[in-house]
């Protein structure tokens, strides 16, 4: 049998309003500073075993899952991701690999996130490898270079710390 909503609209668009984000909601309500825990979104009990662990919506996963403060964090780095790039973006206008390099992280992010609207592309998926492991070279030449928190940028600071000397 069906809902008189999955009749009116898609099947996967109704699980997802019927079942899957009200038990996000509810975990995030049973613990709104931690959440309910990570895999107990899908289950009608902690000992249940399901076939697969879903939210499709990586937002409400996250608030179920980790609760505000998880939310805060993980959303966070996100945000401070996007800003880095975009500072570096701004600053690098005549390198064009890193200009390039910071928009093409940046405009990766922001599509992820809305893409994360519908699905859990940022936790349970093998996409988030990608995206983190593309984060940190970026981040790491962003740093190298000097386009961003200038005081982690260790080699930098003693390429010119020698260059001072030999001057």
């Amino acid at each position: 049998t069906f809902s008189d909503c999955s009749v009116e609209r898609s099947l996967s668009l109704c699980i997802r309003l019927e079942t899957l984000w009200p038990r996000a909601i509810q975990g995030f309500l049973r613990n709104p500073l931690f959440g309910s825990g990570y895999a107990t979104l899908t289950k009608e009990s902690v000992e249940q075993f399901t076939e697969a662990e879903s939210t499709d919506n990586n937002f409400l996963r996250t608030l179920g899952e980790n609760g505000a403060i998880g939310f805060f964090f993980f959303y966070g780095t996100l945000g401070l991701v996007l800003w880095y790039t975009w500072k570096a973006f701004i600053k690098a206008q005549k390198d064009p690999f890193v200009s390039a390099l910071s928009a093409g992280l940046f405009g990766g992010v922001i599509a992820l996130l809305i893409n994360a609207m519908y699905i859990d592309i940022l936790v349970a998926s093998k996409v988030a490898y990608s995206l983190w492991l593309l984060t940190g070279i970026t981040l790491g030449v962003l740093v190298r270079e000097g386009y961003v928190a200038q005081k982690f940028a260790f080699e930098r600071h003693a390429q010119e710390k020698d260059t001072q000397q030999l001057a």
